[in-house]
């Protein structure tokens, strides 16, 4: 399905966002790139469909400017072959001419040089994205020219352009069918910026409607606002998403466990996987992608009587045997952290492992876990120095 989609994209999408969206001179044709579909091949019946696609996809030739591009399908797919990791939460920031957007993790995202951002998700849609310095309202004058591009190349009109508010934004959108395929195409203004934002849709599955589409575009036009960042590369999305396995990015959190609540820092390194509260404790891992070291942060109550230095004390008759301990206090913010590393080796690697308490209040502590594997450099506490800076809220 993949396969299929990006070929879509090569052959027909790429082209409808590469020819220029610029108005016309008065008394010269107008031309809206934006649906400004060129293609080659014919439809041909149902069952030729997906050898017609392919073609497409292999040499597409648009005008751009005045300028000839060659859209390559083959070599787009195989550029994008590896899956990026993606959740379900969170979004991932990308820079368009000026304008950052934040596509949600539930989507694929890869940014095609010469083209743009391509967002997608698999029997949903895929949308190319581009951002275009005439305004939205200069555009909107003569509305039924955005619609001469796709009509040009031979696209048939399903839906003829209308504008609708979601919220306080206006949209204008329109849709059209061609080789098989339906495409919904929308514009809405770029933030504050006196441009517009543009999207081409493919619909990947029968089931979604137009009104959806819309609606899913518009989530992203929401988030719009104007940036002096260069455009995001393919390269560095990629690492983006790379980091955005790793969990959440933030520069502080918060535990609450029954009615205690403390607010701590994190360090920049650090990512945060996931958050959980049971009936033993609140926690929050974290992890380092460059070397896959963790911190583990708690907030806990003790045993009656007790407080953090009878808490480590306690820990420490089940540290693992053999390892090399180091004991000692630090003091951050007022608070007191009782803390020890022990150094020691398991199945051929070694670890190290540091476990700092500080009190919260009685009866509560704040415990900060962290551990190395095979990590030459010796663990210190102000490796994890931001995590011991919280707050009782």
């Amino acid at each position: 399905m993949k396969r299929l989609m990006l070929n879509i994209f090569a052959g027909v999408m790429a082209a409808a966002l590469l020819t220029g969206c610029q108005k016309a001179e008065e008394g010269q044709a107008k031309e809206e790139s934006i649906s400004g579909v060129v293609v080659r091949e014919d439809a041909g019946e149902k069952e030729e469909e997906k050898a017609e696609l392919d073609k497409a996809g292999k040499e597409e030739t648009v005008k751009d400017d005045d300028k000839e591009s060659v859209l390559d399908g083959a070599e787009l797919l195989e550029d994008k072959e590896e899956e990026l990791g993606q959740t379900e939460s969170g979004t991932i920031s990308i820079v368009l001419g000026g304008i950052q957007l934040e596509i949600p993790r539930e989507y694929g995202c890869f940014i095609e040089e010469d083209k743009g951002p391509i967002v997608y998700r698999d029997d949903l849609f895929a949308m190319l994205l581009a951002v275009r310095e005439e305004s939205y309202e200069d555009r909107m004058e003569e509305p039924d020219s955005l619609m001469d591009g796709a009509i040009e190349a031979g696209g048939m009109i399903t839906k003829v352009i209308a504008e609708e508010k979601i919220g306080e934004r206006p949209y204008a959108w329109f849709t059209y069918s061609q080789n098989g395929n339906d495409f919904v195409v929308i514009y809405t203004p770029a933030a504050d910026s006196g441009k517009r934002l543009c999207a081409q849709l493919v619909k990947e599955g029968s089931d979604v409607s137009d009104k959806e589409l819309l609606k899913r575009f518009s989530e992203i036009a929401e988030s719009a606002r104007v940036t002096d960042e260069p455009d995001t590369t393919d390269e560095s999305l990629t690492e983006l998403m790379r980091l955005a396995d790793f969990g959440e990015k933030k520069t502080e959190s918060t535990l609450k466990y029954r009615d205690n609540e403390i607010t701590f820092q994190v360090e920049p390194d650090f990512y945060s996987q996931f958050a959980e509260t049971d009936e033993y404790w609140a926690i929050e891992y974290f992890t380092e992608p460059s070397n896959l070291n963790t911190v583990d942060c708690y907030l806990e109550p003790v045993e009656d009587g007790w407080d953090a230095e009878d808490y480590i004390d306690n820990e420490m008759k089940y540290a693992e045997e053999g390892g090399e301990i180091r004991e000692d206090t630090l003091k951050v913010d007022g608070n007191t952290f009782y803390y020890y590393i022990i150094s020691y080796e398991h199945n051929g690697s070694s670890f190290q492992k540091m476990l700092a308490v500080s009190d919260v209040k009685k009866g509560y502590v704040y415990v900060v876990k962290a551990v190395y594997i095979d990590d030459a450099e010796q663990m210190e506490p102000e490796d994890f120095e931001n995590f011991f800076h919280f707050k009782v809220r």
